[in-house]
């Protein structure tokens, strides 16, 4: 069904077919609404994965909130992980520094597998990066502005949390080096292994699909199901993603907010 809406002069213009006659503007808006999602759900995803890769059966199931703007399966999944993250947040935070240090092993593992998996099954890293650009001028000049600053938001959210993780620091110039080598370079890299991964996706399902999680997940739901080896490669490595999102999204989102509290709600 089209996306219609009114327009200015009392015509009502197909949103659908404007986005496909503007240069760029479909992607644009499919890149917004990717980010939207994967910033909300990376990691009721990440467990959606793991258990649709141990029960397939699960992506069956019945959708008993059909009006919620989710379903029964992904509910589920969002439940188990905030329960795993309750247990996460009852702990000091020093007490389970070892907790971040198991992130930095599994997600890199996470990644790389996942990255060598789409590279072995699609034969290579695709023609992304050798392949013409296919917008210029001004709207090549736009598009590239747009980007900049969804990399600029995400590292304002950073600059925002890094003060509370560094105030856990022994002096305050242990924080500058740690960062100074491992941002540039773990975000460069994190970027690359995205990129060749969804690059790699034109020649296994014929689009780009720039989401790991949505990559896996097609990965399990191929006509005729997966083979044992698949559901156990993809098992493993949502495992990681899963392990990997838990402490941060404790400490980000539970560490972050505490400081200014206490004065907004003196009386608790």
């Amino acid at each position: 069904m089209a996306d219609v809406q009114p327009g200015g002069d009392g015509v009502r213009v197909d949103r659908r077919a404007e986005l496909h006659r503007r240069p760029g503007a479909l992607a644009r808006a499919r890149s917004r609404r990717s980010r939207r999602r994967d910033a909300d759900s990376l990691s009721l995803q990440a467990v959606y994965t793991l258990l649709l890769a141990i029960w397939p059966s699960i992506a069956n199931l019945d959708n008993g909130i059909p009006s919620s703007g989710t379903d029964t399966a992904h509910f589920l999944s969002f439940f188990l992980f905030t329960l795993l993250l309750t247990v996460a947040v009852w702990f000091p935070f020093h007490t389970i520094r070892h907790l971040f240090t198991l992130k930095a092993i599994a997600a890199p593992a996470a990644g790389i597998a996942l990255l060598a998996l789409c590279l072995v099954k699609a034969n290579g890293a695709g023609d992304l990066l050798s392949a013409p650009a296919k917008i210029s001028g001004s709207t090549l000049g736009w598009e590239f502005v747009g980007q900049l600053m969804s990399c600029i938001a995400n590292m304002a959210t950073l600059a925002t949390n890094a003060v509370d993780f560094a105030s856990r620091a022994s002096k305050p110039s242990d924080v500058v080096l740690p960062q100074i080598i491992s941002l540039p370079f773990c975000f460069a890299i994190t970027s690359l292994i995205g990129i060749l991964i969804g690059s790699s996706t034109t020649a296994l399902f014929g689009e780009y699909v720039w989401s790991p999680l949505e990559v896996m997940e097609r990965f399990l739901t191929v006509e005729g199901g997966a083979s044992h080896g698949m559901r156990a490669g993809v098992a493993f490595i949502s495992i990681g993603f899963s392990t990997s999102s838990s402490p941060l999204s404790s400490r980000a989102l539970s560490l972050s907010p505490l400081p200014p509290t206490p004065p907004l709600l003196p009386f608790l």
